[in-house]
């Protein structure tokens, strides 16, 4: 009995291990270019870049201030979202340029 349970638990595990590796295999050869289907009807928001200002310690400074304010999310759908940002209603990172010098 024991040796019936150990192979059937086997099989299950061999047969469960080739249909993830199928399904990964289909996964990786997709097709997904959308080039030519897809239209976008809005430009991608990128922040101004920011430059800093050199302190009294020879430092650079960035001036960096969270604000909230609206962004449309969605096309055409009301007044916006309430979001919070760096600097305006841009959400992610702040694009900024400093040297490399230490």
């Amino acid at each position: 009995m024991k040796a019936v349970v150990v192979t059937v638990l086997t099989v299950l595990v061999a047969l469960t291990a080739a249909l993830v590796g199928i399904g990964a295999a289909l996964w990786v050869s997709a097709d997904v270019d959308t080039v030519g289907e897809r239209r976008f009807e809005r430009e991608l928001r990128i922040p101004p870049l920011l430059n800093p200002h050199v302190d009294g310690a020879d430092r650079e400074v960035f001036e960096l201030h969270l604000r909230e304010g609206p962004a449309e999310l969605l096309p055409r759908h009301g007044d916006g979202t309430a979001t919070r940002g760096v600097n305006g209603p841009h959400l992610g990172r702040p694009h900024l340029r400093g040297s490399s010098s230490p």
